[in-house]
């Protein structure tokens, strides 16, 4: 079985394109204790790095 699906975590995660770099490429969905889903990434939204400092400089608790 074969899907495509667009995942909202709450916090960052480090992944990478599949074909670019295989280790950071995978992903498993895990529920409960038992892995219910895996699969690679094909495709990632594109993000500011001005937001993702100012993200990351709040989680600290920095202005």
């Amino acid at each position: 079985m074969n899907a495509v699906i667009e995942l909202q975590t709450q916090r960052p995660v480090a992944l990478e394109l599949y074909k670019d770099f295989k280790e950071l490429g995978r992903f498993m969905l895990r529920y409960s204790g038992s892995s219910i889903a895996a699969g690679v990434v094909t495709e990632t939204p594109q993000v500011s790095s001005t937001l993702f400092s100012y993200k990351k400089e709040n989680s600290l608790g920095l202005r």
